[in-house]
């Protein structure tokens, strides 16, 4: 093999391939440490604060990262996280984007808009996803202002709980985990989508609302100011606020020519930078710069087999044919 591309595990194992010769790269699209924050924000006593503690594997993850060849990410926020988190050297981090499938997430304009209607798709149990300060934003929006949102429809779902507290129970919509097509049409139909991180490695909602036309109203945490500066397809509000929030969604709603046109530079922007091809021209580019760091090295390696049975070799030397 010329590269071996491990996505996100970063296991032990990765440095076992690296000993034998081999190129190893891993995608993270942001440390695990962001996540085991979050989880901590959850946790209730200290028996869950310890099951967080040995359920991250932070510490193997760390010190795989810094011994690979590269690290891929998706924003230049989350180099700065994997940098600042894993210990890994600036220059060995590479950012390609996540990809976005811009002929599945694309307009239609047979599907009519609502124009009442806010799409959001996050977990409302993840502290880092916001949904509780959107549910609280749209509590102060005027009616028929209503919240769609794409998360696990059980009823005590933090979402329902707090919009039940507020007094919107019939203003928010929790509609399950759908399929992908569904999730196309939800796109297409919103008024406008929604993204109130409190930190995002990349922000895939946000993208793919972008590339079905949608205009994104999103907090200007982690990397959602760079997917939404360079795609230009929506408007950033100051994270946790809620006031902030509902006053960016009810000036979008307000305005139905300025969400046309954001959905128009959106979709274009996305398909721009974050189109498949695009973010497959930056990985391979990375792959030809190890490559060509690697020339000259012995490229000859051998693995492992039971007694009495060959052992494969893998060589990527070039034919003397």
């Amino acid at each position: 093999y010329d590269v071996v591309h491990d996505v996100q595990c970063l296991g032990f194992g990765l440095l076992g391939l690296r000993a034998l010769g081999l190129p190893v790269v891993s995608t993270v699209h942001h440390p695990l440490t962001v996540d085991r924050r979050s989880s901590f924000l959850r946790d209730q006593n200290l028996r869950e604060a310890i099951g967080t503690m040995t359920f991250y594997p932070v510490g193997m993850q760390s010190f795989v990262a810094r011994r690979v060849d590269r690290l891929f990410t998706s924003s230049a926020a989350s180099a700065r996280q994997i940098e600042r988190d894993f210990g890994v050297a600036r220059e060995r981090i590479r950012m390609v984007a996540n990809g976005v499938d811009t002929e599945l997430f694309s307009p239609d304009p047979a599907v009519a808009r609502d124009p009442l209607e806010v799409l959001c798709v996050g977990r409302a149990s993840d502290p880092n996803k916001g949904v509780a300060t959107l549910v609280e934003a749209v509590a102060k929006l005027p009616r028929p202002a209503r919240l769609t949102l794409v998360d696990d429809p059980h009823p005590d779902n933090p979402a329902r709980k707090r919009a039940r507290e507020l007094g919107i129970a019939d203003r928010v919509d929790v509609v399950g985990r759908v399929e992908v097509e569904t999730l196309v049409g939800l796109y297409r139909r919103a008024a406008l989508v929604a993204v109130p991180s409190l930190f995002e490695g990349f922000g895939l909602p946000a993208a793919e609302a972008m590339a079905c036309g949608t205009p994104v109203v999103a907090t200007d945490a982690g990397s959602l100011p760079e997917v939404i500066g360079t795609a230009g397809g929506g408007i950033l509000v100051r994270a946790h606020s809620a006031d902030a929030l509902a006053r960016g969604i009810s000036e979008l709603l307000a305005q139905p020519a300025a969400r046309a046109e954001l959905g128009a530079q959106g979709r274009k922007g996305v398909v721009a930078a974050y189109s498949w091809p695009s973010v497959a021209r930056r990985t391979a580019d990375v792959y030809a710069e190890i490559s060509a760091e690697r020339r000259g090295r012995p490229a000859r390696t051998t693995t492992s087999a039971p007694p009495g049975q060959p052992r494969a070799i893998a060589s990527s030397a070039p034919s003397s044919h």
